[in-house]
């Protein structure tokens, strides 16, 4: 009896697994968009499992479901949609998702909703450049921007970066994009406008975006809108910023102390001598005695105690331990420093129905990482508008920047250097920034001062007979400029979605 009820289980389970097997059928149809355009590659899935499939290039798509179950498509920039597998025949349709394509964008011929735009045009607002610590705006945007390149030409603080729109559009003439400042062509550095004054900037790449410029936008057009008055009672903010410009990035691997430099070098000339058919002990005896002087290999400079073949222990190949290191000029520790950067900036705006006012008055000192270089900027500006009636409004735009840009020379020429980076990286460690006496003294002036080594007697055999580290210090580079920039606007509305608007500025530079 108890065989025969277990058996009898064992059946009805079997047949349930039939009756669920059996509602499990091919469900099949097409996924289109709006307009009935078949959509290849969205995503079907049955709700609550793991089964899926996708659509073809014909938008078809065939999948397993039972009719209680839901099916579930999603496609990118489009809405998901569900759909009950009641029928064998499961069509759908998705809409697009027209999330943030509402937003306003400045344009050459004045502001489009993003939702209108037909030309490729990128738009970064205030928000997005409000944590950036770059002295200019644009430098900011490194990588931010799709299709433009930016890249800093020097690393010096205050240069205005180079910026390229879709790669290189001419081999002799300038690649340089149009900047288009308030409504106004700008032919002034960018890095005279204050980031925390920068309510917008837009990014015009094609021919459709700035048609309006003709052939002076042909390397593409970069229009920046300044801050206007808020609509409330007045509002005043005030921000500081205090930060510290520094290596990022380890420097290389390299030989930094004399000792280990001599050794190295001693080995190499043995090394050759020995190629060359010397024996070891012959070898190393010469190697000591034209390790300093004697040879146009020799280096010229004897920064320990000892005499000139004995720095060396010729047994060892290091060093000799009775010898002590005179002295030892770090030429990257001088060249370069963790430099401060301070910025302030203090802006007021207010705005009632018909007057909107925007004043700020701002403060930057950027210290370089190398020596001698540093940017100060002090800017003033005033926007006003104004609704004289509900078809009139008029505005006025007034801006002044002072900028003091100290740079060192780096230029190749038979006093200077290529760049302090490679001279701090090839130099040895065993040559000096000053001037030195047998004992390892300081050589002074009859004021005191420490005399630069120049490398008069031509020993050092790198580098002629340069001292980037004083040419940096005594060779000013000063550029100091004063720009002042003033603009206005009429703007009248007139018949029924017309406007008539005219621009007028002027930009002094002295």
């Amino acid at each position: 009896m108890k065989l025969k009820f277990n058996g009898f289980i064992v059946l009805l389970l079997v047949l349930m697994a039939q009756i669920t097997f059996a509602q499990e059928r091919v469900v099949s149809g097409i996924v289109s968009d709006n307009t009935g355009m078949p959509i290849p590659g969205v995503s079907v899935l049955v709700k609550g499992t793991k089964t899926g499939t996708q659509t073809d290039f014909d938008g078809k798509y065939s999948i397993k479901a039972s009719p209680s179950q839901i099916l579930v498509f999603t496609y990118i920039g489009m809405k998901a949609k569900e759909e009950p597998a009641t029928s064998t025949t499961v069509n759908a349709k998705l809409a697009g998702d027209a999330l943030e394509l509402e937003g306003v964008v400045v344009v050459a011929f004045g502001t489009q909703k993003k939702s209108e735009i037909t030309g490729a045009v990128t738009k970064i607002d205030a928000k997005a450049l409000e944590n950036t610590q770059a002295s200019n705006a644009i430098q900011s945007l490194t990588g931010k921007v799709a299709g433009v390149q930016i890249q800093a030409n020097s690393g010096q603080p205050g240069d205005p970066p180079q910026v390229r729109f879709r790669g290189i559009g001419s081999l002799s003439s300038s690649n340089a994009p149009l900047y288009v400042v308030d409504g106004i062509p700008y032919n002034g550095d960018i890095n005279a406008i204050a980031t925390q004054d920068i309510e917008s900037i837009s990014f015009l790449k094609d021919a459709s975006s700035n048609a309006l410029y003709g052939s002076r936008g042909a390397n593409g057009v970069i229009i920046v809108t300044t801050k206007k008055g808020k609509k409330g009672q007045l509002r005043v903010t005030y921000e500081t910023k205090i930060g510290v410009n520094s290596r990022a990035v380890p420097e290389y691997d390299m030989i930094k102390d004399p000792g280990e430099y001599y050794e190295t070098v001693y080995s190499r000339i043995k090394s050759g001598l020995i190629f060359g058919g010397q024996t070891a002990a012959n070898a190393s005896t010469i190697a000591a005695n034209t390790l300093i002087k004697g040879d146009s290999y020799s280096l010229g400079y004897n920064n320990y105690n000892v005499a000139n073949n004995q720095v060396i222990n010729t047994a060892t190949g290091k060093i000799n331990s009775n010898a002590s290191l005179l002295y030892h000029d770090d030429w990257a520790k001088e060249l370069f420093r963790d430099a401060t950067r301070t910025e302030h900036f203090l802006s007021l705006s207010s705005s009632t129905d018909n007057l909107s006012s925007y004043l700020s008055v701002g403060y930057l000192k950027d210290n370089g990482y190398t020596i001698n270089s540093d940017f100060k900027r002090a800017t003033v500006r005033a926007n006003v508008d104004y609704n004289v009636n509900s078809k009139i409004k008029v505005g006025a735009n007034l801006n002044y920047a002072n900028t003091d840009q100290n740079a060192p020379i780096s230029q190749v020429s038979s006093s200077t250097y290529s760049n302090l980076f490679g001279w701090s990286r090839n130099i040895a460690p065993i040559y000096t920034i000053w001037q030195r006496d047998a004992a390892g003294n300081f050589v002074t002036n009859t004021d005191g001062s420490r005399i630069y080594e120049f490398n008069k007697s031509g020993v050092r055999p790198y580098g002629g007979n340069l001292n980037p580290y004083a040419t940096t210090l005594l060779n000013t580079n000063l550029n100091q400029e004063n720009k002042f920039g003033a603009r206005g606007y009429v703007s009248i509305d007139f018949l029924k979605n017309f406007n008539f608007r005219y621009n007028l500025g002027y930009d002094l530079l002295s």
